[in-house]
């Protein structure tokens, strides 16, 4: 495998190019984070083996090691793999430092910013923030949401006592003050039962994700999109609300919850001890499965609810030696998720590209018993990957004082 110079990735998954000819390759090593959708991914490559004879490999390594394992690969000029599944959030400095190949002329020849969301082009490809210079084709962008025990919430004798407490009737939460009340009403520690589940993780970015899902229905952000200054807004009475209420939250999880991510809220679903669950839909897949949850029966779904003004908003994630026919295949619209990636060569430096499943907007509402939900369909908190580039969260981006940083947009809708 020849060194390659890494092609960055916007939030979302993502297929960065690596300077090389891949359909002159035998083999290609794909690195992703240690998740279903990388598995998704493995899958998805089969028809660019069949098309091309070479044998895509997708590497896997666990989300506290992968921003480190990639970002040593890119500080070395590596060339242990041709595409990285980015985070979206990696885009400003994969870019900027070099890592990344521009995407700008592939996008307007292929079509590939008409081909998908406004929001997702500008969220998982473009930097800066209207430029109209692209980085990366998403891959995969995923979304937020909840799982919850319908058996529990539907139980006349449970639906009585919460009246008779709070006034109002016991449903899906409107607001995130009707969750806490739900959480605080389920929270029965000597029974072994739990309020709610929700990301607690600060080895990554996990922690700050499942911040951010109140930060915005509270109408806070992490900073000016326009001129990237933080101060006056992260720290805004209306951002340190939404962070106490998080930390609220916290009170009504189950004992042991300081330090979880999604494997561990799935868990909270399928081992019954929360009777609310947070968690990207790229998971939700198991908690539908009666052989992976015996509770897949009485298990629900639902969006965030509003904050105190009941408005609800959405928020995405995002993923290099491929060539540009993979990144054409990427970008077919009849793939879901479609994937694209992008190559050059310049003598033996390769640019390492991305892959980028695209996830649409939907409104979110109760998903179907048995229906599985496809990587690329929903996307509640913006969040997404792409390979070689990065995966993207809604509000992972780091703003500075300086510098402009990456900055990934929210979505406004009812959840």
């Amino acid at each position: 495998m020849s060194t390659k110079k890494w092609s960055g990735l916007l939030a979302g998954a993502v297929f960065a190019l690596a300077c090389g000819s891949a359909s002159a390759a035998e083999k290609l090593t794909i690195l992703w984070a240690q998740w279903d959708p990388a598995n998704y991914l493995q899958e998805l490559v089969k028809d660019y083996e069949k098309q091309t004879g070479t044998k895509v490999t997708v590497e896997t390594t666990p989300w506290p090691d992968f921003q480190t394992k990639a970002f040593r690969e890119f500080a070395a000029k590596g060339d242990a793999y041709d595409l990285v599944v980015g985070d979206s959030q990696w885009l400003g400095a994969g870019s900027t430092a070099g890592h990344y190949v521009e995407l700008t002329d592939f996008f307007k020849k292929h079509g590939v910013a008409e081909s998908m969301a406004p929001a997702t082009v500008e969220g998982y490809a473009e930097y800066p923030k209207g430029s109209k210079k692209y980085w990366a084709v998403p891959l995969e962008g995923d979304a937020t949401g909840w799982s919850y025990r319908k058996d529990w919430f539907e139980d006349p004798k449970e639906m009585a006592a919460f009246k008779k407490k709070y006034g109002y009737d016991l449903a899906v939460p409107k607001t995130w003050a009707h969750m806490r009340d739900i959480a605080e009403f389920f929270h029965r520690p000597d029974q072994k039962r739990y309020g709610i589940a929700i990301y607690t993780d600060n080895s990554y970015d996990a922690l700050v994700m499942g911040y951010e899902n109140v930060l915005f229905g509270y109408g806070g952000d992490l900073g000016d999109y326009s001129t990237y200054k933080v101060k006056g807004v992260i720290d805004s009475k209306t951002a340190v609300d939404a962070l106490k209420f998080y930390k609220e939250l916290y009170k009504f999880t189950p004992p042991g919850w300081g330090k979880v991510f999604f494997m561990e809220d799935n868990q909270a679903i399928t081992e019954g001890l929360a009777a609310m669950s947070m968690n990207f839909f790229a998971f939700f897949p198991a908690l539908t499965n009666p052989a992976t949850n015996k509770n897949a029966k009485v298990t629900g779904y639902f969006a965030n609810p509003g904050g105190p003004d009941r408005k609800a908003f959405r928020c995405t994630r995002r993923p290099g030696h491929l060539d540009y026919q993979i990144l054409e295949e990427a970008g077919r619209s009849d793939k879901v998720p479609g994937m694209v990636h992008q190559g050059r060569r310049a003598g033996k430096v390769g640019a390492t590209r991305r892959l980028h499943l695209q996830r649409e907007s939907a409104e979110v509402g109760e998903i179907p018993q048995g229906h599985p939900v496809q990587p690329g369909v929903l996307r509640d908190h913006v969040h997404g990957q792409g390979l070689l580039g990065g995966a993207g969260i809604c509000g992972a981006a780091r703003f500075d004082e300086q510098a402009p940083a990456p900055v990934h947009r929210r979505q406004q809708g009812h959840g």
